[in-house]
Order: C-alpha cells, then structure tokens, then sequence
C-alpha cells in the first residue's frame, strides 16, 4: 500500500524577512521542495510590507500546492511595537493561507527548535543548519 504524501508549507513570520519553506513528508521521509525569505526593505511602508508578505505567500501556495500550512506562534516580546507589527505579519500570513483554503496550525518556537535540532533553546544558526 503507497504511503500518503503530504506537502507543508512552513512559515516564519517578520515584516522584513519572512522565512517560508515547503516540505514533502512521506512516512518519516522528508524531503525540501522550496525554501527561501520574503525580504522587505528597510524603507519600505509596513502596509506594503504587509501586501508584499500576503501576495508572496499566496504566490507560493498556488505553485507549490501544499495540503496545509505551519506557523510560528505568538511570542512574548518586550517591545510592544515589536509585538505590533509581528502580529500584523502574522495576520496577513495566515490570512494567504486561510484564502487558499489550507488548514493552518500554529507551533511555538520552543517547540520548533526541539524538534529540528534537539533543544528549544537553540540559536537561528543552529536551525538553519541541524545536525
């Protein structure tokens, strides 16, 4: 019997530098279709930060067609402001993802690291490059 395969989209969310990656998980093999960032220029008004953000991630689903999507969850921030627009990044994220009728489940970033390096205190730089 074939196993099912199931495609990801995986979305880490900021108004300059969005991470986004689509996996293909087929029984306990993974493998990468696409991965990059959403970059937005420091200049650049938030609200077309924001459409460049939901247009992006729009763009990647109808290419790649994942079956659902995962997004980091809500942090605490010290900055409210930090905490404002992340959430706003957030927003428009996921709203792509509802539009295009994909499920959307959201994982802290705790758990995240754990799961890809082994401890959810890592750094970016362990992540980026597990093992």
């Amino acid at each position: 019997m074939p196993r099912e395969t199931i495609r990801i989209l995986g979305i880490d969310t900021s108004l300059r530098s969005t991470g986004v990656g689509i996996v293909e998980v087929r029984g306990s093999d993974l493998r990468a279709v696409a991965f990059g960032r959403i970059l937005n220029k420091p200049k650049v008004p938030h609200s077309l930060c924001l459409e460049n953000i939901f247009d992006s991630i729009s763009d990647l689903i109808e290419e790649h067609r994942p079956d659902c999507a995962a997004i980091e969850g809500a942090f605490f921030a010290k900055n409210a402001n930090t905490a404002m627009v992340l959430g706003q990044a957030r927003g428009v994220a996921i709203a792509a993802c509802a539009k295009k009728g994909l499920e959307i489940s959201e994982h802290s970033p705790r758990k995240v690291k754990s799961a890809v390096v082994g401890t959810g205190t890592a750094q970016k730089e362990q992540v980026a490059r597990p093992g």
